[in-house]
């Protein structure tokens, strides 16, 4: 049987102050013989992949495994109590206070119960948790009969909560259908006709009593949201950004419980703005947002991590990619950091389609091409609209690196590949007739110009006929390459002017 690796993954998990944290507790330092927890600590920590093997040899568990077994339990529990001391979680707090009055129910303290769960009661309500606002009412209920005092106020009250969290469910059902849909592709000509985004863009918001709705109606917002940014319709996305802003600035307690929904308003106003051409704001809006994390005392390295994306996203879209060399470094060191279950198919072909754009700006094809191939070799596709994009980008790469030969037997491979996944979209297929014919004349670097323009007023004809294929130059500008071609300009200066906008710092 495969060794667990539930110790490995956790401590993997932790933070550098939870580590400090774990690491200064005084289980770690008992006097006298040499603690094995914190050894074993140690040495999990160093390891970049399990190996339980080595584990037990260093620890000289070799003729004792049940003793290492218990070991590791030992210390699994020891920092899961030590994560849950440390933390002051809303929900926790709640929690304790309920257990709590059940023990001084037992012990027949009733009088001290009731004040704790009126405690509990009045947080669990203010933040609308309904699972622990749904026990505060049952134990209160137990105080209630023992006293011989009415209890139906506190059933109408648990019907009422359960017909809230229901509504709550249905919305973040929703949000999250529609997420994963729009992650997976963005190539759609009929949004309002897919199965997820119809039954969103059909919802209507059901308003109920306000100190019941805040979660129904954060995830109504977010849902929608998606539904409008897939739309191309920023101005609708961007009013129900400022709802959500609203939201947060009336309930701010509600930051704690929800600190995602939190991050991900902020973080969908900066993509809006940017979708805007409003770069200048996006990048404002980005700072406000890291510094927020930073007031906030959130470590997550994903949220950080998630920062660096958009901003490297902001500076591409703008053309500015000089500007998004000077914190690629940090945008890989945070993405290093990242917990193993934080890492997923789609933030890693977000990650190489990013950092790939940023190098072809800069005219680093070697390392465009590098992190290219980490898309197109991977047996992993999400986002279909990614992987296809990334196989056109390998080819104008190989045709700037005058790679020909591989360019000709890239390009029929590629056709098969674009085919079988349906994205042979006009500007797309013009582009690789444009790199096939260039594949079979000898020095294509220096194809003549008149063939360049010819393909740019094809896909502006395309853009024309097929409002679509907008889609595929905002992943990859086309245009602005063939532009530096054509008037012998480099890309990112054709890039930056084509944005319109002269970045402020």
């Amino acid at each position: 049987m495969k060794p667990s690796e539930n110790l490995y993954d956790l401590i993997k998990s932790l933070t550098t102050d939870d580590t400090n944290f774990i690491k200064s507790s005084s289980q770690f330092h008992i006097k006298g013989k040499e603690n094995k927890y914190a050894i074993l600590f140690g040495e999990i920590e160093k390891q970049d992949v399990y190996d339980e093997t080595d584990l037990i040899a260093k620890l000289n568990y070799t003729e004792d495994l049940n003793k290492f077994a218990f070991l590791k339990n030992y210390l699994y529990n020891f920092i899961l109590d030590n994560l849950e001391g440390k933390n002051t979680f809303v929900r926790k707090k709640i929690r304790s206070k309920i257990n709590q009055a059940e023990l001084l129910i037992q012990k027949g303290l009733f009088d001290m119960a009731a004040e704790l769960i009126d405690s509990a009661e009045e947080d669990s309500s203010k933040t609308q948790l309904f699972d622990l606002w749904i026990a505060s009412l049952s134990i209160k209920k137990i105080i209630a009969l023992h006293y011989r005092k009415p209890v139906a106020a506190i059933d109408k009250e648990v019907q009422k909560i359960l017909k809230a969290k229901k509504s709550f469910l249905h919305y973040r059902r929703l949000f999250c259908l529609v997420r994963v849909k729009h992650h997976q592709s963005a190539f759609i000509r009929d949004i309002e006709q897919m199965k997820e985004f119809k039954e969103v863009h059909e919802e209507e918001l059901l308003e109920s009593d306000p100190a019941y709705n805040f979660h129904h109606k954060l995830f109504f917002y977010l849902s929608k949201g998606i539904v409008y940014y897939a739309k191309k319709d920023f101005a609708k996305s961007l009013i129900l950004v400022n709802e959500l802003l609203k939201m947060w600035d009336k309930y701010p307690w509600m930051i704690e419980v929800r600190f995602s929904a939190y991050f991900n308003t902020f973080f969908n106003k900066a993509q809006i703005e940017s979708n805007f051409k409003q770069f200048s704001k996006a990048i404002n809006s980005i700072r406000e947002l890291n510094n927020k994390l930073n007031e906030l005392n959130k470590e997550n390295p994903f949220e950080r991590y998630m920062v660096y994306n958009l901003w490297i996203r902001v500076y591409n879209m703008c053309g500015y990619f000089d500007e998004a060399l000077k914190i690629i470094d940090e945008y890989k060191s945070t993405r290093d950091s990242l917990q193993r279950g934080n890492i997923n198919p789609y933030s890693e072909q977000l990650y190489h389609f990013y950092v790939a754009n940023v190098y072809f700006g800069v005219s680093d094809f070697k390392s465009a091409n590098k992190h290219i191939n980490e898309i197109i070799n991977n047996s992993i596709e999400y986002n279909n609209d990614v992987t296809c994009i990334a196989q056109l980008m390998s080819l104008v790469i190989h045709y700037e690196l005058g790679n020909s030969d591989l360019l000709a037997y890239r390009i029929k491979s590629v056709f098969r590949f674009l085919n079988k996944r349906d994205c042979l979209e006009l500007t797309i297929n013009h582009v690789l007739d444009f790199l096939r014919r260039s594949a079979k004349v000898k020095n294509s670097t220096k194809t003549d110009k008149d063939r360049f323009i010819e393909l740019r007023a094809q896909i502006e004809q395309d853009l024309k006929i097929d409002p679509i294929q907008k889609d595929v130059i905002e992943y990859f500008d086309i245009l602005s390459w063939l532009d530096s071609r054509i008037e012998n300009i480099p890309f990112i200066e054709i890039a930056k002017a084509k944005s319109g906008h002269a970045l402020k710092a």
